[in-house]
């Protein structure tokens, strides 16, 4: 039974161009009838550009790798004993981190394998590295899209005080 790990939904507002556009503080009529009562797109009605497809084996030869060389970074700093080599490996591995988070942002918008089994277990195994699970950080992820320039999540940029 093929499952759904669509959890969430895109809110129309924040879409790729591709996706549709505001016009006059409405959607773009071809895609009004994907839109619900909330203002969220469907991503099964989100048609991807055949010039821009999404690299499938590349990505997950990428997982792959920064999985392999983060327990491998691990591993090899607690066989050393100088505080400086540990402190540069701690170095390397935070930067091999931000390619791993990379990953994950992409899988949570559903960009890292255009099956969504495949880009929900990529994304699992790139939540595991990043120490939170994957379907808490996909909501939470599209929670801050929901609300990205509102009140909700810029009172400390323009209120004053506490």
């Amino acid at each position: 039974m093929a499952r759904n790990h669509f959890t969430t939904r895109q809110p129309a507002s924040h879409r790729m161009p591709w996706r549709g556009v505001r016009n006059g503080g409405g959607v773009v009529d071809s895609l009004q009838s994907d839109i619900d009562d909330q203002g969220f797109v469907s991503p099964a009605a989100i048609d991807r550009p055949a010039s821009m497809p999404i690299p499938n084996l590349l990505n997950a030869l990428l997982v792959v790798l920064v999985s392999i060389a983060a327990v491998g970074l691990l591993r090899l700093a607690t066989l050393l004993d100088a505080w400086y080599a540990i402190f540069g490996i701690g170095i390397v591995f935070s930067y091999l981190m931000l390619s791993n988070y990379a990953l994950l942002h992409e899988a949570t918008h559903d960009n890292l394998n255009h099956s969504p089994d495949w880009n929900y277990w990529l994304g699992v195994i790139t939540g595991i590295l990043f120490l939170a699970p994957f379907s808490m950080i996909r909501v939470t992820h599209q929670g801050h899209h929901q609300r990205n320039r509102t009140d909700d999540e810029m009172f400390d940029l323009y209120y004053e005080g506490g």
